[in-house]
């Protein structure tokens, strides 16, 4: 409660004189003549404020950048590795870790088509987030072989009558 009041006493607030003054200031000027509003030294808001300063920065800086990105990513690999997780299944689906983890629990932690207790992802160990791709609508999660079936039937039922039609002629 203190802390919002200090704040609100101590927030400046501008009057219509005060943007007048501030446009007149920088009427005319160049950004090279504007002063920098982190050291207020005219001199300096290049360095401050234009990409070319940084991309300049960087292209100087590039290999040493490198080797800390890569070393970064060496150190924070599982971190990265479950960041783009969670990032791609709610981009792709909407859900969230949890509502995933979730319908995990729900399924038992089995293939809703063929019962498998094995996700038989290539060392990722996560099920396939099944979804109809009109509507984007999670159905359920599937191991790599059920999921990859059922892309290449194109989610198509009459497909996968015919299929089995075919398989029961042979048995």
């Amino acid at each position: 409660m203190i802390f919002s009041l200090v704040f609100i006493m101590t927030k400046r607030i501008w009057t219509e004189q005060d943007r007048e003054n501030d446009r007149k200031r920088y009427v005319n000027r160049t950004p090279e003549q504007i002063a920098c509003k982190k050291c207020d030294d005219a001199k300096y808001r290049l360095k401050h404020d234009t990409k070319a300063y940084h991309k300049k920065w960087y292209e100087k800086n590039k290999e040493h950048n490198n080797k800390k990105s890569q070393e970064w990513y060496r150190n924070n690999k599982a971190k990265v590795i479950e960041q783009t997780w969670v990032r791609s299944i709610r981009e792709k689906f909407g859900i969230t870790p949890e509502q995933y983890y979730e319908l995990v629990e729900q399924q038992g932690n089995k293939c809703a088509i063929c019962g498998s207790s094995n996700p038989q992802v290539r060392g990722k160990g996560k099920w396939h987030i099944d979804h109809c791709h009109k509507t984007n609508k999670v159905r359920g999660l599937l191991c790599f072989k059920c999921n990859t079936g059922l892309g290449l039937f194109n989610d198509n039922p009459e497909l996968f009558k015919i299929a089995t039609a075919y398989l029961l002629t042979f048995r």
